[in-house]
């Protein structure tokens, strides 16, 4: 960005949780220098946001397992409910939480006859894990990589003949959605409430589900660790705002966000 310092007044940070902002191989799991310049850009104005498929309280154990001192100011979980941190705990955002729901409800009971064909089909054709939940009437958990992509292939194929539902997955985990409702509808709502255009919105991820953040009408930066999958690298390496980083999960993360903020905050 030129090498200037910015007044982080009007940015917004979104953030991937699991193999992006922490490595839960390292110790510690998210660098020192990291927790350091989200605690910087944060005390300059800057809003941080993590952007995960991990439900609320699922997400609140990782960032205490992690280590982390700091909390987000937004969580986007199970990639649609937006969260806002509000004295000591987190808060739906409404209309968007409201509508959220009720949007899937009505999608879910639309094809309700097609989920119990679709259980069938893992018992018959895969090994994992399926089941339903308040957020999915249909969600699994592959025994392997391999066999997530024998799932996942198949439903995504089976979401393409439903209007108005998409299959969201990330390593061995899958579920169905409402199309409307991603980690990029979510942060494009986050930043209208926030009145942040998107040239000012900075995105980091590294799986299938942080796709729909790789959007130029969701932000404009993008950011991937080495560790991404190599669909997310060679799509934030396209991008002329995009940065492939040479190292993984919050180093790597650590590493764009010091390119594009090279002079720090004013």
């Amino acid at each position: 960005m030129n090498g200037q310092r910015l007044d982080a007044q009007g940015w917004l940070l979104s953030t991937d949780f699991d193999g992006t902002l922490v490595d839960h191989q390292a110790d510690p799991a998210v660098p020192p220098g990291l927790v350091e310049w989200i605690t910087r850009f944060r005390a300059a104005g800057g809003v941080w946001a993590i952007n995960t498929g991990r439900e609320l309280p699922y997400l609140m154990h990782g960032i205490r397992q992690a280590g982390l001192r700091i909390v987000p100011d937004y969580a986007i979980v199970v990639e649609r409910e937006i969260h806002r941190y509000d004295n000591g705990q987190y808060e739906p955002v409404f209309p968007w939480y409201r509508l959220c729901t009720e949007h899937h409800a009505e999608v879910f009971e639309r094809y309700r006859d097609r989920w119990p064909v679709l259980v069938e089909w893992i018992h018959l054709h895969a090994r994992a894990t399926v089941y339903q939940d308040r957020y999915s009437p249909f969600s699994v958990i592959a025994d392997d990589q391999e066999q997530a992509t024998l799932i996942h292939r198949h439903m995504e194929k089976q979401a393409g003949e439903m209007d108005g539902v998409i299959y969201v997955h990330n390593s061995i985990y899958g579920r169905f959605a409402h199309k409307d409702y991603h980690k990029g509808s979510a942060l494009a709502e986050l930043s209208r409430i926030l009145g942040i255009d998107r040239g000012r919105v900075v995105v980091a991820g590294d799986h299938w589900n942080d796709m729909s953040m790789f959007d130029d009408a969701v932000a404009k930066w993008w950011i991937a660790p080495s560790s991404a999958i190599d669909a997310v690298r060679d799509r934030v390496g396209k991008q002329a705002c995009g940065h492939v980083a040479g190292m993984p999960c919050g180093e790597g993360l650590l590493e764009g966000l010091t390119r594009f903020f090279p002079e720090g905050f004013s």
